[in-house]
């Protein structure tokens, strides 16, 4: 599957801001679920459903980030599971 999008990443969020940026997300997740635990109506809990599966990209997206830079900054040539494992910041709840 070839990816379409930019080859030059900028503009990306970065340290500090890109864990901020993440705690974001999660916040919004949070109060999304929140939302869908509440909603009675049918049409609410297709809206809180799909913008919890658009939050879940962005979250998943900015993890990649995370472990790209991470990479980087150690130097490592290689990304494997174990490697970027420790560097992936941790979170509260079951994302």
């Amino acid at each position: 599957m070839k990816r379409m999008g930019l080859k030059k990443r900028e503009n990306l969020p970065q340290g500090q801001g890109l864990q901020q940026e993440i705690g974001e997300v999660v916040r919004l997740l949070e109060l999304c679920r929140r939302r869908f635990d509440l909603a009675l109506d049918e049409e609410l809990l297709e809206a809180a459903i799909y913008e919890e599966n658009a939050l879940l990209a962005r979250y998943r997206y900015l993890l990649r980030i995370a472990r790209e830079q991470a990479a980087q900054s150690c130097g490592l040539a290689e990304k494997t599971e174990e490697r970027t494992a420790c560097l992936t910041p941790s979170i509260s709840g079951d994302f």
